[in-house]
């Protein structure tokens, strides 16, 4: 995968490098694919190359030197992390244990650190070391673009149409919910928090957690829960720090702090993430992870004006991803846009909290403030509902949305204090028949780990299903010609570099259930084919979504 880092998106970083590599000298590898665990032999050959890897060296002009590895089990890990010990006993190495098990590797030279990228590239294609994938760290942005304007946004989503009514209701009583924000940091002494914010983590070498050098981190929080600005006005804050004083960041900090989020986060929660860079794997299963775990990510869309399905975290199926709007109802100019934004809410020209002092207040610009407004209907509607899932969540504030907006800006954010608290799952819940209809309505989801040892003398069943399924997709399969479509496929021989599919799945007919039962006899058919992945379909019209596992039948 391309080198990374993580930045303002509305800020260029300068090209330091005269001289960038090649694309044929980083090779993209844009999925994790399995492999074999490790036998004696391909330990010594894994060996062999380490040792001859240090006659090969790349002219890498990068300002990270960090690689970001996934592996399928700890103890292909930690040989690995053994092996480039030898080889360079300087170079840092950090664990991630909860989202996936990965390695993040961080060298302070550019030779080590060619070294090891291209013997990745090799260890990667021969399927050594039970590698899933890597990329380079890359550098991630804020989503800010700064324009002075009085502030509008909470008048806006708390009406369905135009001209505002300068009144903004809101329920006092709401239960207290955790929101977690990802960003520069948060002044927590700031008046518009009450103290109701405390610093959490910090990836940021040097930069505890409470406090804010930028600014960003601290507008994005009281947008979300302050008492003047915020929608959620008893949620409690805790700061993620993720970015540094100029705003960047990088991928391997930002998936340090899903990983403490996902194991350490105060349930119920949820979590805002103002910020982006290139399309990254790792970090959109960071996000899924997180998902999983219980904690629903609501993420910025991105400030280039392009297809936001390009960029990360904004393109991560499980996140809602926010698009921005002005104070006409039509899109920012700036935000980004397409099938990746679940909804659109305020974000040009909104006033929040500042840094100069605690009672300061900013005015800035970006999806980075679309996304926390979204982020405290979403912890409002929690606070309600405190058992429901992340799915279930995002299946209600979709659901109660504004359809009344123009329709490149549907669904709009809507915040009625009577609007959330009902459970979508209730049959007897009235809802409005313009209940939203987007792209990216139901996502495929299979039950389970994503990695699956079987014994060969066994049956398994795959479980396929929706992770979310909202009251307008339920409305859409009643009154529409169009059915869900629900398919199998499978790909063997993943283990070499070809990776040509066996005859078992080319012939094999699975059939159009949600459900995959392998008999005793197919999983024999399995053995010995190296790892096999499973692929689960869910279509509906020019919609489909997939979901994986990957399955290895043990002799």
């Amino acid at each position: 995968m391309a080198h990374h880092s993580i930045q303002i998106m509305d800020e260029p970083e300068p090209n330091t490098c005269s001289a960038p590599p090649s694309e044929d000298s980083q090779p993209q590898h844009n999925s994790f694919l399995p492999h074999f665990h490790l036998t004696m032999r391909q330990y010594t050959l894994l060996l062999i190359a380490f040792l001859l890897s240090a006659c090969f060296s790349a002219a890498f002009s990068q300002q990270l030197l960090n690689n970001i590895i996934k592996f399928g089990s700890t103890e292909s890990r930690q040989t690995y992390v053994d092996l480039l010990k030898q080889q360079d006993p300087n170079v840092e190495t950090i664990e991630l244990n909860t989202i996936f098990i990965g390695l993040i590797t961080k060298h302070s030279s550019v030779q080590t650190y060619a070294v090891e990228s291209n013997r990745l590239d090799r260890m990667f294609i021969a399927g050594s070391m039970s590698i899933l994938g890597f990329e380079r760290d890359q550098i991630m942005r804020l989503s800010l673009t700064d324009q002075p304007s009085p502030p509008w946004h909470l008048d806006r989503i708390n009406q369905m149409a135009l001209p505002l009514d300068r009144k903004f209701q809101f329920d006092d009583s709401e239960d207290s919910v955790n929101i977690y924000i990802a960003d520069t940091g948060i002044r927590v002494t700031h008046d518009e928090f009450e103290g109701r914010a405390s610093g959490a983590y910090s990836a940021v070498s040097g930069s505890p957690a409470g406090e804010d050098c930028h600014g960003h981190g601290s507008h994005v929080a009281a947008l979300a829960a302050g008492k003047t600005y915020g929608v959620s006005k008893n949620a409690r804050l805790f700061d993620v720090r993720v970015l540094d004083c100029q705003g960047s960041g990088t991928t391997s900090g930002i998936l340090q702090a899903l990983d403490w989020v996902a194991k350490n986060a105060q349930k119920p929660a949820v979590i805002n993430m103002s910020l982006g860079g290139s399309f990254s794997q790792s970090l959109n299963d960071g996000i899924a992870a997180l998902f999983n775990a219980g904690v629903l990510p609501i993420v910025a869309a991105g400030n280039e004006n392009q297809d936001a399905c390009s960029t990360s975290p904004a393109s991560a199926p499980e996140a809602i991803t926010v698009g921005a709007t002005d104070s006409s109802d039509s899109r920012s100019s700036f935000s980004n846009y397409g099938s990746c934004v679940d909804i659109y809410s305020p974000g040009s020209s909104i006033k929040s909290a500042g840094i100069t002092s605690d009672s300061a207040t900013a005015t800035m610009s970006g999806t980075s403030m679309a996304s926390p407004i979204t982020t405290g209907v979403a912890a409002y509607v929690l606070s309600k509902n405190p058992t429901f899932t992340p799915a279930q969540l995002t299946e209600k504030v979709l659901e109660i949305a504004n359809t009344q907006v123009g329709s490149d800006m549907s669904p709009f954010l809507f915040y009625k204090p009577e609007e959330g608290g009902s459970d979508p799952s209730d049959p007897s819940d009235p809802s409005d028949p313009e209940t939203p209809s987007t792209s990216r309505m139901v996502v495929a989801y299979l039950e389970g780990k994503a990695m699956r040892s079987i014994k060969k003398n066994s049956s398994v069943v795959f479980d396929g299903s929706l992770s979310h399924a909202s009251r307008a997709l339920q409305r859409q399969l009643c009154d529409s010609d169009e059915d869900m479509f629900f398919a199998w496929s499978c790909m063997a021989g993943i283990n070499n570099s070809e990776r040509k599919p066996t005859t078992f799945c080319m012939d094999a007919d699975f059939g159009s259930e949600s459900v995959l039962t392998l008999s005793e006899e197919q999983v024999a058919e399995l053995n010995g084919k190296g790892p096999v992945v499973f692929t689960f379909t869910a279509a509906m019209g020019d919609y489909s979504s997939q979901a994986q596992v990957i399955v290895d039948v043990e002799y």
